[in-house]
């Protein structure tokens, strides 16, 4: 018999994304991050709140590439808590949002990875705490 059990409110997992060097070979990376555990309430939620500005006629109205990133990383703030990422200088990298809008901006695979392993969490297709 199926009994509930109590869950974390967090899980961790590996989010993997590609990028291509120099030489135009493809480079994979990975990234631990740390997810809210989300009900399915919870994720609509998140993802109804990602509005694109319209026009009049209900129309997407064309962003700059700032105002666009900027909606992705406050996604992405619902969305993880924290990760485990090292900066240049080899210290720990900070969680915070302009540090999210760097990353995307930076590897733009990335917003696709964090969301879809955001999405595989919610479905219990992660590895939990």
């Amino acid at each position: 018999m199926f009994q509930i059990q109590p869950k974390s409110a967090t899980f961790k997992t590996g989010v993997a994304f590609h990028e291509y060097d120099a030489q135009g070979r493809r480079v994979r990376h990975s990234i631990d991050m740390e997810f809210n555990r989300l009900t399915r309430t919870q994720y609509q939620t998140i993802l109804d709140a990602v509005e694109f500005p319209r026009d009049d006629n209900g129309d997407l109205v064309k962003l700059e590439a700032a105002e666009f990133l900027d909606i992705q990383a406050r996604h992405v703030a619902d969305l993880i808590c924290g990760w485990q990422i090292k900066g240049p200088d080899g210290e720990p990298f900070a969680f915070s949002h302009d540090n999210i809008k760097m990353l995307l901006d930076s590897y733009p695979s990335l917003w696709t990875a964090i969301t879809s392993t955001a999405g595989a969490g919610f479905a219990g297709e992660a590895k939990k705490n």
